[in-house]
């Protein structure tokens, strides 16, 4: 009788242990890589609720599920670190995991060990499970989430790879299914010929570096394709953010510019490599239609290629087609930057600051030299755990402190403060400098209307003293 009695009590402690320490591991692991994560998954009840069966069968298929319920849940962490567009990119990016910083190793290790804690604990004690105890403490997660939906104000989704903020709970699966059929990333599933007969005229173009015996006059050339770098209504805001360049004695020739244009940052960088428009952004598939990309028209004329970019290689098929182009040497976070410690939050990835000596190196190592850098520290939302240098304020200029403008417009100046130091290395001189914006920044607020012109990219070129 008195284990009877017990029974209940020991059943609704093993339900509890289960499912809040699972996720309380998970939880942590969230908390320190600064990831997103709903408190409470969903997806733990299943397993449990096949525990139910008592069969040999049931159990071992309970232990299985428990695993994939857990490895998914992972992922929803892991592509907030790494995204990835495609499943088959997994294997890739797991390689690399063991390859970063030694603290995503650490917190790894610790989420495998306890995780196969979780799964012996399952095996030992799962028979004291009961069925009333798992509807109990099932039916207090939906009253939480039905108060979730219903009563809480709506969160909204800021980037494809994050799911909404901070939910109480949720389902890792739903997440992440919801995240591989996203509009976006389904473009990179699409067929076909992935570029259109237009002719699409950035930057590079204005500049005439693709006119013929245009790249004979060039020594070393530094292409800048700038994420979010916008034009503002005032020209005082844009002279402040450019100022460290602007009043640099190692620059002459300034010219300052803007371009109309709307699109993802994959297609300005087609703009400016490639004259290039898309029709998707499965650019994997895409073997031919590059000939005349500005890399490969620098590399048949002597010059050494390089591309540089702090996030993975895997993001809008970089990897793939930056050879075809006519990279010769391509340099991501994943390969060839080698900057293991160097994490930044605007987007997953090296920080720009840290980028810059390897870029320094380049310049050093080669004297014809066409080398292209797009930038990732500038990307919306305009994360402040970005940011080290305070010299652009924002008030001087009537700006709220506080907006999405006033922080892309303060990486957008430090962006800059960095630039202007990196090129008083003598190895740049006499490089010619072109930065251009990618995309307008991608800010929904009236501020980034009232500070940015809109469907606009800004255009810098100067030469290296």
């Amino acid at each position: 009788m008195q284990k009877l009695n017990k029974s209940p009590l020991v059943s609704l402690s093993f339900m509890l242990l289960t499912v809040l320490v699972v996720n309380a591991v998970m939880g942590l692991v969230s908390h320190y890589t600064g990831t997103t994560r709903a408190w409470l998954n969903l997806d733990y009840f299943l397993p449990l609720l096949l525990l139910l069966f008592r069969k040999k069968i049931t159990t071992l298929l309970a232990l299985v599920l428990f695993i994939i319920v857990s490895c998914i849940d992972f992922l929803e962490l892991f592509k907030q670190l790494f995204p990835f567009m495609r499943l088959g990119d997994i294997l890739y990016l797991s390689q690399f995991a063991w390859l970063s910083s030694h603290t995503y190793q650490l917190y790894a290790l610790i989420l495998v060990l306890a995780l196969i804690a979780q799964v012996i604990f399952l095996g030992v004690f799962g028979r004291k499970l009961r069925l009333g105890a798992w509807l109990a403490v099932l039916n207090v997660v939906l009253l939480v989430m039905i108060v979730q939906i219903y009563v809480l104000p709506e969160k909204k989704q800021t980037h494809f790879w994050v799911p909404e903020q901070q939910n109480w709970v949720a389902s890792s699966a739903l997440d992440f299914w919801q995240y591989y059929h996203d509009g976006f990333i389904s473009t990179y599933r699409a067929s076909g010929d992935a570029f259109q007969p237009v002719l699409l005229k950035g930057a590079s173009a204005s500049d005439a570096l693709f006119q013929p015996g245009a790249i004979d006059q060039q020594h070393k050339v530094l292409l800048i394709v700038n994420e979010s770098w916008g034009m503002p209504h005032d020209q005082d805001i844009q002279d402040d953010v450019l100022a460290s360049l602007l009043n640099s004695a190692h620059v002459s020739d300034i010219q300052q510019g803007s371009l109309p244009f709307v699109g993802y940052t994959i297609q300005g960088e087609m703009r400016e490599l490639c004259q290039k428009a898309l029709n998707h952004f499965n650019l994997k598939d895409q073997k031919t239609g590059f000939e005349q990309c500005l890399p490969n028209q620098f590399a048949r004329k002597g010059f050494h290629t390089v591309a540089v970019h702090g996030a993975l290689s895997v993001m809008y098929d970089r990897r793939y087609w930056y050879p075809r182009a006519g990279f010769q040497t391509t340099l991501f976070r994943d390969a060839g930057l080698n900057l293991p410690q160097s994490v930044c939050y605007s987007f997953p990835g090296n920080c720009d600051r840290d980028i810059a000596g390897r870029i320094t190196q380049q310049f050093q190592q080669h004297d014809k030299l066409f080398l292209y850098w797009m930038t990732l520290n500038t990307h919306a939302t305009y994360d402040l755990r970005d940011l080290h240098d305070q010299r652009f304020q924002c008030s001087r200029h009537s700006i709220d402190p506080a907006s999405d403008a006033c922080r892309n417009l303060r990486l957008q100046a430090q962006f800059f403060d960095d630039l202007a130091q990196m090129l008083t290395d003598p190895a740049f001189k006499g490089t010619q400098v072109i930065v251009v914006g990618d995309h307008e920044p991608p800010i929904i607020h009236a501020d980034g209307q009232a500070v940015f012109q809109a469907n606009t990219i800004a255009t810098l070129k100067f030469k290296v003293q």
